[in-house]
């Protein structure tokens, strides 16, 4: 399995290899590709600069501005900031993550959402996150709202393959985060009456068949399957096993990882909570392939049930819908169109038990 980030060109690709899985649907990787949707609004140097200077308080030498394609989606987008501070002798370097945000994407979120789950995550567990620098709304600065954090790890290397231990690691610490519970179900943000899963996942899904009801998706695939479909897994109580939310990731995985060090051990940091939900954990994208070293720190297996494996398969149609609402990579979104037939063909057919 890889590790990586894109170094400190923007328009650098990773192509990950797709490996077929025991569920017969095949998992989209995470990682955007060329092709850019060409409308995409992108942060430029000047306002990267102006931001971390604002921060910073002393002046500031622009390095360079990368965008960390991991973590690409239409409503927030995520750069590394590289500069030098010469107000010290010898000159320090100055690094930061921002994520940007803006309005009318797929997914509701926002930079105070994200704040909060980070606090959550650093007050409930011991999983490395980043602590906030700024939460900013107010567009004073720049036109749009934006979450700087101090980069983990400016010297990390673009690449790495995670080994054995670390995949296990990775398992245990995302157990970890799913152990952190809340009283209602959703994006997290201003306190939801939800209190069943099945209800926010309709809500939810719902919400992304409305974002893409102009794609040309549906000219393979009728929305009505989809309700029809959803209606019959209701029936069943399908989504009725989840008795307390937990803090799902649903878009990371081990490409949203960063290696630092801490008191001369390596560790995992984890990065991008943008699109964070309170609901199952089986539908984190990590698990929509099969990476037997990851489940093993996880220390349970998901999909054990038939039932399980139903969600899977619905938990996959949720990520194809959402790429193709929220990705920016054409290429990832024809291929997320073919996912989402090929789930909408075994939803139609399955049985419930």
């Amino acid at each position: 399995m890889s590790f990586a980030r894109l170094p400190t060109t923007v328009h650098l690709c990773i192509y990950p290899s797709i490996s077929s899985n025991e569920f017969g649907i095949t998992p989209l990787p995470h990682t955007t590709m060329a092709g850019s949707h060409p409308t995409s609004r992108t942060v430029t140097a000047e306002e990267a600069l102006k931001i971390v200077r604002h921060q910073y308080g002393s002046p500031l030498e622009f390095v360079s501005l990368s965008r960390l394609d991991s973590y690409a989606f239409r409503s927030v987008k995520t750069y590394e900031v590289h500069c030098i501070s010469r107000s010290s002798s010898p000159p320090s370097e100055v690094s930061y993550i921002l994520e940007a945000y803006y309005p009318g994407g797929a997914w509701i979120t926002s930079p105070d959402a994200t704040k909060s789950i980070l606090s959550e995550i650093s007050q409930r567990s011991d999983v490395p996150v980043p602590s906030v620098l700024v939460s900013d709304a107010t567009k004073t600065l720049v036109d749009f709202d934006y979450l700087l954090l101090p980069h983990p790890s400016p010297a990390a290397l673009p690449t790495r393959t995670l080994a054995t231990h670390e995949e296990r690691a990775f398992g245990q610490q995302l157990r970890k985060i799913h152990a952190i519970d809340n009283d209602w179900f959703g994006v997290p943000g201003e306190p939801s009456n939800v209190v069943s899963w099945e209800e926010a996942f309709t809500l939810l899904l719902e919400a992304l068949l409305e974002k893409t009801e102009a794609d040309e998706l549906w000219e393979t695939v009728k929305v009505e399957q989809i309700r029809g479909a959803l209606s019959r897994a209701i029936g069943f109580f399908l989504f009725d096993d989840v008795e307390a939310p937990s803090l799902v990731w649903l878009t990371g995985d081990e490409l949203s990882a960063m290696e630092v060090e801490e008191n001369g051990e390596s560790k995992l940091t984890f990065l991008g909570f943008s699109h964070a939900v309170w609901g199952d954990p089986r539908m984190e994208h990590v698990f929509m392939d099969v990476v037997k070293d990851i489940q093993e720190g996880y220390d349970e297996n998901l999909f054990l049930l038939p039932r399980q494996r139903i969600k899977w398969v619905w938990y996959s149609l949720f990520y194809a819908l959402l790429t193709v609402a929220e990705s920016e990579d054409i290429r990832r979104v024809e291929r997320a169109r073919l996912k989402v037939k090929e789930c909408v063909d075994r939803l139609e057919v399955v049985e419930y038990y």
